[in-house]
C-alpha cells in the first residue's frame, strides 16, 4: 500500500515537472517575439505587427517609438484596451504606433476616461480612410485643389486654435471646428512657411466666452495673436501675443476631443450623481459671464428673436430676490440666500425645441447630432435626450450665425426667472393644482409620458413658458452640496473643476410634483443625455 502511494506521488511530481517546462518554454518565447531579433529557424513566421492593415475608423494613438521592442512592451501594458502595433514612415523612417480602434464616436470619451485612470493622460487621434492612409499623412486628390490660405484684412485680436505645416491638415481642422468660422492663413515661423487656423477678430469682452465655448467643443489650446493690416506682408504675420503657456509649434496631428455617453431616465425623485472623472483643463474657464453690449434697445419686458430660426427671448429686470428656503429646501442644500441682480438679462421664452435644434444642424451646428425623439414628435416638442455639452455646441452655434454671445444661465438666474417675483413653492401658489405643468401627479394628459409642447400650459408673471416640470433644465453651476454657504459671487455661476456635475432644475415630466418647486436642484454628469434633459438659454443686455 505504501509502495502504491510512493508511486503516486512520484507521478505528481513528474506531471508537475512537465507543466512548468512547457509554462517556461512558452514564456521564453513569448519575449523573444517582442525583441527586434531573427526567429529560429524553422520557426513559423507570423507577423506582430500590422502594416498598412488597420481597418479605416478613427483610432486613438497611444505612443510611438522606433524600436519595435520598445512597442510591443508599451502595447502590453495597455493590453486590455486590444491595443496595436501599427507599422508607419515618419520622416523616411519606420517608426511603430501603438494604436487603439477602431474607435466610435460615442466612446472616445469612455476610453480615454480609463486611459487616464491607467497613467496615459493624453492620446492622439488618428483616422484611417478606405486607402489605408493616416490623417497626418493623407493623400490629396489632385482633381480638387485645396483652398488658398487667405488673407486677413480686418484689424484685432485673433485666436489660433491649430499650427500646421502642412496645407490639408490646416484645411482638416477648419472644417471640423467649421462652427467658429475659422481661417486658414500663411505665416512664417524662422523663415519656414507655416499654416495657421485662426478664430476671429474677436469682440471686445467674449474672448473669456469664446475660450469657453472653444474648450467645450473640444478645442484643446489657442493662443492670442493681435492682427493689423500695417503689420503684414503678403498676409504673413508679424505680431504674436502668447496666451497660453506654451505657443504651439506646427504639427500635423490634434489631440483628440472630449465626447458624450448616455444615461437612463429615472423614474422617481432622483439622486444627485457623481461626475465622471474630469480631463486636464488647458484653457482657462471664465469665473464670470461675458460683458453685454455697451447699449441696447430693449427694456423689460421686451420680447425679440436675434434670427428667424433662433429662440424667443424675453427681457428680465433687474431685482432682488431670495434663492432657496429657509430650511434649506426638501433636501438641505438650497438654505434662503438673498441675491441682487444687477443689470437686466435676456432669457428663452421656451425651452429650447426640436425646430430649434434642428435648424442648427441643418446649419452646419451641433455637431450633426440628431436626438431622439422618443416618437412624441418634433417642432414645437423641447428638445431632450440633450447634454450639458451638446447645449454648449448649439450656443457656438447661435453666436456663429448672430454675433451675439449666448449662454446658459447660471442657477441663480433661472430661479429669479422661475419664481417672477413669487415666493412661494411654485409661480402660482403652494398647491400643485390642476394642469399647470407636467410631472406625475400634475393632472395633465402628459403625466408621467411624455414632454408636452412648449407653451401648453400658462407663463408665469415674467412671460416664460414651463419653468416648472415638462424637462430638467441645464444651468451654468457646477454642483456642490454646500455652495449657498460657500460660493460668494451669486448671481454668477457656482464653479469647479471641469467634467463636474451640473446643476439642473424645474422638474421633469416623469418627477412628483415636489421636485417642481422652484427652489429644488437637481444634478447630473455634464456628459449625460436623458429623455427627461432640455435647456433654455440666456443672453445678456445691459
Amino acid at each position: 500500500m505504501m509502495g502504491m502511494w510512493k508511486a503516486v506521488r512520484m507521478l505528481r511530481v513528474i506531471i508537475l515537472t512537465i507543466g512548468w517546462l512547457v509554462f517556461s518554454y512558452s514564456q521564453t518565447t513569448s519575449v523573444h517575439a517582442n525583441e527586434d531579433v531573427n526567429p529560429p529557424a524553422g520557426s513559423p513566421s507570423v507577423p506582430d505587427y500590422l502594416e498598412g492593415k488597420l481597418a479605416p475608423g478613427t483610432y486613438l494613438v497611444l505612443g510611438t517609438f522606433e524600436k519595435k521592442s520598445n512597442a510591443h512592451a508599451f502595447k502590453e501594458r495597455y493590453a486590455r484596451f486590444d491595443a496595436r502595433v501599427f507599422a508607419i514612415k515618419s520622416k523616411g523612417k519606420k517608426v511603430f504606433r501603438i494604436v487603439v480602434g477602431p474607435v466610435k464616436k460615442r466612446e472616445k470619451h469612455i476610453i480615454q476616461t480609463f486611459l487616464r485612470k491607467t497613467g496615459l493622460e493624453s492620446a492622439w487621434e488618428m483616422h484611417i480612410y478606405p486607402d489605408n492612409v493616416p490623417v497626418n499623412k493623407s493623400k490629396v486628390n489632385n482633381d480638387t485643389p485645396l483652398p488658398e490660405p487667405e488673407v486677413l484684412k480686418e484689424e484685432g485680436v485673433y485666436l489660433v486654435i491649430g499650427v500646421f505645416r502642412d496645407l490639408s491638415n490646416a484645411h482638416r481642422l477648419r472644417k471640423r471646428f467649421h462652427d467658429f468660422a475659422p481661417k486658414v492663413i500663411a505665416a512664417k515661423s524662422k523663415n519656414k512657411k507655416r499654416f495657421d487656423v485662426v478664430v476671429g477678430p474677436i469682440k471686445k469682452g467674449e474672448k473669456k466666452g469664446v475660450l469657453r465655448l472653444m474648450r467645450a467643443a473640444g478645442i484643446k489650446g489657442a493662443w492670442e495673436m493681435r492682427f493689423s493690416p500695417s503689420r503684414a506682408i503678403g498676409g504673413i504675420l508679424k505680431s504674436d501675443v502668447v496666451v497660453s503657456k506654451v505657443k504651439p509649434k506646427p504639427t500635423d496631428e490634434q489631440i483628440t476631443p472630449r465626447n458624450t455617453n448616455t444615461t437612463k431616465s429615472p423614474g422617481s425623485l432622483p439622486v444627485a450623481e457623481t461626475p465622471p472623472p474630469p480631463p486636464a483643463p488647458p484653457l482657462p474657464i471664465p469665473s464670470e459671464a461675458v460683458p453685454a453690449p455697451k447699449e441696447s434697445r430693449y427694456k423689460a419686458g421686451d420680447t425679440f428673436s436675434d434670427c428667424d430660426v433662433c429662440p424667443e427671448m424675453v427681457v428680465l429686470p433687474a431685482g432682488k430676490f431670495v434663492m432657496g428656503e429657509a430650511d434649506g429646501g426638501m433636501t438641505g442644500d438650497a438654505p434662503a440666500t438673498p441675491v441682487s441682480l444687477k443689470t437686466p438679462i435676456a432669457i428663452g421664452r421656451f425651452e429650447v425645441t426640436f425646430a430649434e435644434w434642428d435648424a442648427c444642424v441643418s446649419g452646419g451646428g451641433c455637431s450633426a447630432y440628431k436626438p431622439n425623439d422618443e416618437g412624441w414628435g418634433r417642432g414645437k416638442q423641447p428638445v431632450t435626450n440633450i447634454n450639458w455639452n451638446d447645449a454648449l455646441g448649439y450656443l457656438i452655434w447661435l453666436h456663429s450665425k448672430t454675433g451675439f454671445f449666448y449662454r446658459l444661465p447660471t442657477e441663480a438666474e433661472w430661479e429669479y426667472a422661475a419664481r417672477a417675483g413669487s415666493t412661494t413653492n411654485y409661480w402660482w401658489g403652494d398647491d400643485i393644482g390642476i394642469k399647470q405643468a407636467v410631472c406625475q401627479d400634475c393632472g395633465s394628459i402628459y403625466d408621467d409620458k411624455k414632454s408636452a409642447p412648449v407653451g401648453t400650459f400658462s407663463p408665469n408673471p415674467f412671460g416664460l413658458y414651463d419653468t416648472a416640470g415638462n424637462l430638467w433644465e441645464w444651468t451654468e453651476d457646477c454642483y456642490s452640496m454646500t455652495s449657498y454657504k460657500t460660493h460668494s459671487k451669486y448671481p454668477k455661476a457656482a464653479p469647479g473643476p471641469e467634467g463636474c456635475s451640473r446643476v439642473l432644475r424645474g422638474g421633469g415630466w416623469d418627477i412628483i410634483s415636489t421636485g417642481l418647486r422652484s427652489s429644488f436642484r437637481f444634478t447630473s454628469g455634464s456628459s449625460n443625455r436623458s429623455n427627461i434633459f432640455g435647456f433654455r438659454i440666456v443672453r445678456n443686455i445691459k
